[in-house]
């Protein structure tokens, strides 16, 4: 390639370290892997942000074509968590991008390299976020919020009690995005997950008068008797959810959940108790 020369041999030893970061920028934007591989020989340093405070890294993973240039960078080991003069960090901005069409694989690449999706994005001016709050703000699809929930994203980071700033679990919630709720409770979040308030997920979903996710979560096992700090429970709640949406089934739903939870309690309740009967019969027998 023609232009390969300037890039070629040792000279750009004596270059300035912000003019190996000019050219780094252009081979990334040329997205030609062989010439960001000859600048990084040159000694460019891949921690160093471009004018607009953006690491090369940033701009390689934003790029909506082909991943050649994030695979090269990756592979010269730029760090998927180093945050731009700007403040942004790689896998955030890449939830920022228009089109999804090829966002997943961008993904993929900075999760193999190590990037960390619940670390704070601190950019001047804006709250910090996690990358599943970007992806909230963003209104990304469940493939890509599966993706981020897969890579170990905890969507219970992020809640903000000084600015009533919901965690991304009850946004979910109050969104009625129950299939991606199933997956972070298959992960290990606690179904009964309380925000500052004591709201859980189940409240949340009455609020918005989500029937369908209602419905999961107490079959999933949310406990419908819960009261939140304010001594709310459920169906108070509900009596909030938009009033275009009929609550009748919503009621019933908890109304009978509310009971079977209350049996079923009752019920181990009632064997805790036998059981601590019988050992205590044991201990005596064995004295």
């Amino acid at each position: 390639m023609a232009g390969l020369s300037k890039f070629a041999g040792g000279g750009g030893q004596n270059l300035m370290p912000e003019k190996l970061t000019e050219m780094l920028v252009q081979a990334i934007l040329k997205n030609d892997a062989r010439q960001i591989a000859s600048v990084i020989t040159q000694g460019a340093n891949l921690a160093l942000s471009d004018s607009k405070g953006n690491t090369p890294l940033i701009i390689a993973a934003t790029d909506p074509r082909e991943h050649g240039a994030l695979h090269a960078l990756l592979a010269a080991q730029a760090k998927p968590n180093q945050a731009g003069t700007n403040g942004k960090l790689p896998l955030h901005s890449v939830l920022r991008m228009k089109e999804e069409k090829i966002m997943g694989t961008a993904i993929e690449l900075l999760f193999a390299a190590g990037a960390d999706p619940n670390l704070f994005e601190m950019r001047p001016g804006e709250p910090p976020m996690t990358a599943l709050q970007v992806a909230v703000a963003s209104e990304r699809s469940d493939k890509i919020f599966e993706k981020l929930l897969a890579g170990g994203a905890d969507p219970r980071i992020g809640e903000d009690k000084a600015t009533d700033r919901l965690s991304p679990l009850h946004i979910l919630a109050r969104h009625g995005r129950y299939p991606l709720l199933e997956i972070a409770f298959s992960s290990g979040v606690p179904i009964d997950h309380a925000d500052y308030l004591g709201r859980t997920c189940l409240m949340w979903a009455a609020r918005a008068g989500a029937t369908r996710t209602i419905e999961v979560l107490l079959e999933t096992g949310a406990d419908p008797l819960l009261k939140d700090k304010n001594g709310h429970d459920v169906l108070t709640h509900a009596k909030g959810a938009p009033p275009d949406v009929d609550t009748r089934p919503l009621v019933k739903a908890v109304a009978r959940a509310a009971k079977d939870y209350g049996l079923r309690k009752e019920v181990k309740d009632l064997r805790t108790e036998v059981d601590e009967l019988k050992h205590t019969v044991e201990d005596v027998q064995k004295g």
